[in-house]
């Protein structure tokens, strides 16, 4: 088949589906192109028109055995008409004798009004195509999907001049056949669902691009398209194809008014069926940029200009009611002038100009204000001549502003004829930082605002309406405007969206000039978790001198709580106030002068650490904190040289233990939100100077954090942080000035220092604060290089409810009638799953299937193949749908599901296995084969379960919690799993020193 979605494949022809055998659309032969030009060109008795009589047959036939000429035409009287009844209904043939079984007169009623509706619709097919072709004829094929595909590939490469002529003689015979009087066919059941008779005759229409054909097969077609478009009243108008009807309006066989007619010709009435009634070819003529790909000729755009004059002219001498070009009028795209706008504006008076979607809505108001909208300066058009129009039009300053806002590319002459330096900066400041995405305004003038934004801004649009801000940008353009100036601009501010979406970009502005209390957004944090609080709380300006460190810390502090609080609520809620978070904080790094909210989260870390070296002593209690290895706070209580259990129940409410056992608290959450912080600057690839280090290992709880994880330098070496220091296996580094990050997998891989590593950890008994050296790592597999998406854990049936809680807690969002998605803010990717997780209704018995794994740029439709995924991305991913594989499995943990999983616990169990000395256990296939003194038995390194050979299942009931601090485990992650497995594994390699009965009865 070669390379598709899944890399490159090979399929059993039988299996591939219609799409698959194709040509590309980048000139792409289709899969078995020399097989199918090998048969066209062998093919017995050719003549010339085979393909055109091929392609008839391929539509014209019953798929049944040889039979007599009367059987079949018996048969076909009742069939055709059966199946006509049966697609009307949209019910198989038992579905329709429980209806008629059950049904009342009504729906008796309803079923012969069907059956009517397939007697006319057969009868028009035997009057026109059966009467072309001849009547339908017994033809058995196994796969006529695929014999069409590969037919239509042929002809575009083999027609001849014979093939187009027999399609237009068939065509032109049909159409003679259809009566003139024909009506639309309408569905009895369903109403909405019409039927033009005259695609019943699609099969004969030639198919292929007709500018290969000669002018006489041309002319023909045309000479077809108006017959077929105007010679049954009854039906909807069709016109013709533009590029045909330039191509007509050449050769002389079309007129100005037929151009005329293509623009502005009658429509029906809006709502009523037809192809073709909302004035396209108005709309895409009249863009400010005509695209490339439409065929034009120099009297089609006077035309278009002609009619664009005409439709104004009609329009802007309207009343309250509708005229004939309101219509044409919405369906325009683009206008120019300053003349234009400025008396539409006086025309509206003192309404509002109409925002947002306005549904079918012909009103003089939504058309006046489309006008606007759409409206673009002339070359020639200066502040000058634009505000004398405006004071002869009697327009004030403040409905200006409203079209500077509504129409901001009219900005520059607005600010030009009111002398307001800076406007245009505060216009596009605005609509930057307004919660719209203006989807109901014409593309074309969303990209010029786009265009002008993004020369002002480095933020990406995505950024922007997630909530982050443009400090800078918007001192320059206060600074420029003043403070009754861009007061005033406010005002007009609710133009820049369609309902109340400029009141984000006003509540950033008040936030920036400190016009807001600190107070009153913590409160609609606390109270409301109000989001766009939390992203206003970072703008506020810090206070002077010595309260500044404290006002950051305290904001820091509110933000992260709300952040972490985040996990109350379900997966689409917390991923979005997780992102108000991240913006705020974005924002109150800027405000603080960090480069980066990483760099702020680093140095509040820093400086947050409490006096863990005081002590307390109360009535001969004396109070402290101690300090695990790891980093892990407690509190200490003694009396005299006796450790007490417990403090004395009268010591609780006393200040200065209050105190310290808020301390203890405190440091424990910096270790909680600094392991999670130090994992996802793993993940992301974040690098910290060396200054930012050494202020963090001042930290008596992130030191030791820092001290037991991997770091790279200058991406080829790779060592422990030991102050100034690497200390590489190939000896100790100078850092100097260099910056460090933290190794992933990947990194460790890559160098081939993995294996060393895990070694050092296991030697050195090394608990790092999360899985790093002894982390699972998913590099793309070699089917995988040329694929789309990753099909690995592709139909895996996992519990609903449990997976979809372990993808919530992973950052994993699920989206309705979509599937699953985790967005990569930093490298701009959406990873999705096409699975029914997390809505509709949970199905624990039968379980739900996850499918493959696709990843996409945000704002792309266009899958990226796996090999440009990020490799830290794609294994990060791959591991989250690992655990919940693992985890949610409908059997429960699923062996064949977990490799990397057993990968990491047979590294894990070589290196303690070394360290204890023990021989007599081989690691193979994902199992630990044990020769032990009473038997020999093996382990599943995925399951735990434990089995003798030979023999049975051997019982082994693991007691979790005796685990802990018994079997080293060289991360903090709490893994049950993993410990039982390790602990099965030593168990029964000293099987002689086994004084469990329970287990010594089965090895008998």
């Amino acid at each position: 088949m070669g390379v598709g979605w899944d890399g490159r494949e090979t399929v059993l022809l039988g299996n591939v589906r219609p799409w698959q055998l194709r040509p590309g659309r980048e000139g792409q032969l289709m899969p078995l192109n020399d097989l199918w030009q090998a048969w066209w060109h062998d093919r017995p008795d050719a003549q010339d028109g085979d393909l055109t009589r091929l392609r008839w047959t391929l539509t014209h036939f019953v798929a049944r055995n040889d039979t007599t000429e009367s059987e079949l035409q018996s048969e076909l009287d009742g069939a055709e008409l059966e199946a006509e009844v049966l697609d009307l209904l949209g019910l198989d043939m038992e579905g329709l004798q429980d209806l008629l079984e059950d049904a009342d007169e009504d729906e008796r009623a309803e079923h012969r009004a069907t059956v009517t509706a397939a007697e006319v619709r057969q009868d028009l097919r035997r009057r026109t195509l059966h009467r072309t072709l001849g009547p339908l004829v017994a033809l058995r094929l196994e796969y006529p999907d695929l014999a069409r595909v590969i037919m239509d590939a042929l002809h575009d490469q083999h027609a001849t001049p014979t093939d187009t002529d027999m399609a237009l003689d068939a065509w032109e015979t049909a159409l003679s056949y259809l009566p003139t009087d024909v009506q639309v066919h309408v569905d009895p059941q369903y109403t909405w669902r019409r039927e033009d008779p005259r695609d019943l005759l699609d099969p004969l229409r030639p198919c292929g691009a007709w500018a290969s054909w000669t002018a006489e097969q041309v002319q023909r077609l045309w000479n077809v398209i108006l017959h077929l478009g105007q010679a049954f009243p009854k039906l909807p108008r069709q016109r013709p194809d533009t590029a045909l009807l330039l191509r007509a309006y050449e050769h002389g066989w079309a007129n100005r008014d037929d151009l005329l007619d293509q623009l502005i010709g009658a429509r029906p009435e809006e709502g009523r069926y037809s192809s073709g009634n909302d004035f396209r070819d108005l709309g895409a003529y009249t863009r400010r940029t005509v695209r490339a790909d439409l065929p034009t000729h120099p009297d089609w755009l006077s035309a278009v200009n002609d009619v664009r004059e005409r439709v104004l002219e009609v329009e802007l001498a309207r009343g309250d009611l509708e005229t004939p070009a309101t219509r044409p009028a919405l369906a325009l795209q683009g206008v120019h002038g300053a003349d234009l706008p400025l008396r539409l504006l006086a025309a509206l008076g003192k309404n509002p100009l109409k925002r947002g979607y306005q549904g079918h809505s012909e009103s003089r108001d939504v058309t006046f204000s489309h006008l606007i909208r759409v409206s673009f300066p002339l070359p020639g058009d200066t502040p000058a001549g634009f505000r004398a129009q405006a004071q002869a039009l009697k327009l004030t300053d403040a409905r200006l502003l409203d079209l500077a806002m509504f129409a901001p590319q009219w900005a520059p002459l607005v600010s030009g004829a009111l002398g307001w330096r800076g406007l245009q900066d505060g216009v596009y400041w605005l609509h930057a930082h307004t919660r719209d995405s203006n989807w109901s305004v014409p593309q074309d003038v969303r990209d010029a605002w786009e265009a002008e934004i993004t020369e002002r801004t480095p933020l990406s649009a995505a950024d922007l309406t997630e909530g982050a801000v443009d400090v800078e940008w918007f001192r320059r353009t206060h600074g420029a405007l003043g403070a009754p100036r861009f007061a005033a601009l406010l005002d007009a501010a609710k133009y820049a969206s369609s309902s109340g979406g400029h009141k984000r970009a006003e509540l950033y502005a008040r936030a920036v000039l400190g016009e807001l209390d600190g107070t009153d957004l913590r409160a609609r944090i606390d109270e409301k978790r109000n989001q766009d609080a939390v992203r206003a709380l970072g703008l506020l300006p810090l206070p002077r001198a010595k309260a500044s460190a404290r006002a950051l810390t305290d904001r820091y502090r509110v933000i992260s709580d709300f952040r972490r609080g985040a996990r109350q609520f379900g997966a689409q809620r917390q991923a979005s106030e997780r992102r108000a978070a991240d913006i705020g904080l974005h924002n109150l790094a800027r405000t603080a002068g960090y480069t980066d909210p990483q760099r702020l989260v680093w140095a509040m870390e820093a400086r947050s650490a409490p006096d863990w070296t005081r002590t307390v002593t109360v009535d001969g209690v004396t109070l402290g904190i101690t300090l695990t290895d790891a980093g892990e706070a407690s509190l200490t209580v003694r009396r005299g040289e006796k450790a007490l259990k417990t403090l004395p129940p009268a010591l609780k409410k006393v200040p200065d233990v209050i105190a310290l056992r808020e301390s203890v608290t405190e440091l424990n959450a910096t270790r909680l939100r600094m392991r999670a912080a130090l994992e996802d600057a793993m993940v992301r690839g974040d690098h910290l100077q060396p200054q930012e280090l050494a202020d963090l290992a001042a930290h008596p709880v992130i030191a030791p954090m820092l001290r037991s994880l991997v770091w790279i330098m200058n991406e080829e070496h790779a060592g422990w942080w030991q102050g100034d220091t690497l200390d590489t296996p190939g000896g100790p580094r100078m850092i100097g000035r260099q910056a460090l990050r933290l190794a992933h997998p990947h990194d460790l891989f890559t160098l081939g220092q993995w294996p060393v590593f895990q070694a050092q950890v296991m030697d050195r008994r090394i608990t790092q604060p999360f899985r790093q050296v002894f982390r699972e790592y998913y590099p793309p597999t070699p089917a995988e290089a040329d694929a789309k998406r990753s099909t690995r854990f592709d139909g895996h049936q996992v519990q609903p409810g449990k997976a979809a809680a372990l993808l919530k807690a992973r950052g994993w969002v699920p989206v309705p009638e979509e599937g699953v998605r985790k967005t990569w803010h930093a490298e701009g990717l959406n990873v999705w799953i096409d699975t029914s997780l997390g809505y509709g209704t949970p199905n624990e018995v039968e379980g739900t299937p996850l499918n493959a794994a696709y990843f996409l740029r945000r704002g792309e439709t266009e899958p990226l193949p796996l090999s440009q995924v990020p490799p830290r991305v794609f294994s990060e991913t791959m591991r989250d749908l690992d655990l919940v594989v693992s985890v949610a499995h409908v059997g429960g943990v699923d062996p064949e599901a977990t490799q990397s999983t057993t990968a990491m616990r047979s590294a894990l169990l070589r290196e303690t296995l070394r360290l204890l000395q023990l021989g007599n256990v081989r690691l193979e296939n994902d199992h630990a084969l044990i020769d032990g003194h009473h038997a020999r038995y093996t382990v599943h390194l995925g399951s735990g379960a434990v089995h003798r050979q030979p023999g049975g299942f051997l019982c082994i009931v693991p007691v979790h919690n005796a685990h802990q601090g018994r079997v080293f485990l060289p991360f903090a992650d709490p893994d049950p799993r993993t410990a039982e497995v390790v602990s099965k594994v030593l168990l029964l390699a000293e099987d002689r020193r086994i004084q469990d009965p329970t287990i010594l009865e089965q090895l008998r």
